[in-house]
């Protein structure tokens, strides 16, 4: 049932997880045309505050679509680092409590172990906040909260059943005695965007969440669930399971010689995208070159090589991936930098590459220009 499961979030979460990398697409130049006008525009003209109303609502849609990528595509942004789970599920409790309403009558009772892990610290604040918010909604007329975390061993059945890799594991249980769900609403909880909180405009994304930080971290997720019993969620973490390894990105300065523009290639085919950063790109005083497919990347790489700076590329064109680029024309100019603007698909960076000094700088989407502008300065020196 399980497995079952999972296949069939998989599946949903990849349709959902194109739509919003589409949808950053949309926002890249939303972002770049707003800024290029309030450099234009006096301050305090109405222009002006038009344009932050609308910077606003961008940023808006830009928190609304990192949580749907999150939901979908933890992998994105993972930032593995050693750290105590236990610290983590603590400061959420104690927050819990701090923010429960007025009279608001619930019995709290944990029983959490020391528990370091290896893993994105930011991606378990996440997901213990989900388990938490969505207890706070089933104990909303009172009850009890049990929350545990321990080390435990499993037995062979339950590894088989869980499909885990290793028998030694942390749980992490959160159980409420609130109003629970049928059997029909607690085989449809985890999907994307399912909710039963419609009154308060709940996104559906909570358990969607917890889903995919558990399997991204090797682990498994279980639910048992009753009308009237209550709800107890489970996160079955393995203690050595994660593998932190992960691109890094470097970089150095351009080659330009005095006086002349230091040369970028700009890898893209979106046309708007392409517009935006060509123009952000050639305000730092940079020579921009644009290929808009692989063939155009292969030849300007081979005309303009020995001279860039830097290249900048998405990391999925038409007929091609842009580490497939990378692997093919990064030894034209050996220690150049590359950055990849990358959607939901995190790019596999070709063996080897950290060796040579080649490793790209990875920046998920959506990209503010003023923290790409940071980037690009640093790595070229403007």
């Amino acid at each position: 049932m399980l497995r079952a499961r999972d296949e069939k979030l998989e599946s949903l979460k990849a349709v959902a997880g194109k739509l919003a990398h589409d949808f950053n697409n949309f926002l890249v130049p939303q972002f770049g045309y707003v800024a290029l006008l309030k450099e234009e525009m006096p301050g305090e003209s109405g222009s002006a505050q038009y344009l932050g109303a609308m910077e606003t609502a961008t940023k808006r849609t830009e928190h609304y679509i990192e949580s749907i990528l999150l939901a979908m595509r933890p992998e994105r942004q993972l930032s593995p680092s050693e750290f105590s789970l236990d610290a983590v599920l603590n400061d959420a409790l104690t927050r819990w409590s701090a923010e429960a309403p007025p009279g608001m009558m619930v019995e709290v009772k944990s029983e959490i172990e020391p528990c370091t892990i290896m893993g994105d610290e930011k991606h378990w604040r996440n997901a213990v906040g989900q388990l938490l918010g969505n207890a706070r909604y089933a104990l909303a007329t009172g009850g009890r909260l049990e929350v545990e975390l321990a080390r435990k061993q499993l037995s062979p059945e339950e590894l088989v059943r869980l499909g885990l890799n290793t028998d030694d594991v942390y749980g992490l249980t959160v159980r409420d005695s609130g109003f629970g769900m049928s059997s029909s609403v607690a085989q449809r909880a985890f999907e994307p965007f399912f909710t039963t909180r419609t009154q308060i405009k709940a996104p559906g994304l909570g358990l969607t969440i917890v889903h995919s930080v558990a399997l991204v971290h090797g682990g498994q997720v279980e639910l048992r669930s009753a009308e009237e019993q209550g709800t107890t969620v489970t996160v079955w973490i393995p203690v050595n399971g994660f593998d932190a390894r992960r691109a890094m990105g470097s970089g150095r300065t351009g080659r330009a010689g005095v006086g002349e523009k230091k040369k970028v290639l700009l890898i893209e085919d979106d046309p708007l995208v392409k517009e935006v950063l060509r123009d952000w790109l050639g305000r730092m005083g940079l020579e921009v070159h644009i290929a808009s497919a692989p063939e155009e990347a292969d030849r300007m790489m081979k005309t303009w090589g020995a001279e860039l700076s830097l290249v900048i590329t998405e990391t999925d064109l038409r007929g091609a991936k842009g580490e497939e680029i990378f692997a093919r024309l990064a030894g034209v100019n050996e220690g150049l930098p590359w950055i990849f603007l990358a959607g939901k698909r995190k790019p596999q960076i070709p063996e080897g590459a950290e060796d040579r000094a080649l490793a790209p700088l990875v920046m998920q989407k959506p990209v503010t220009l003023r923290t790409l502008k940071e980037v690009v300065r640093r790595h070229v020196g403007v």
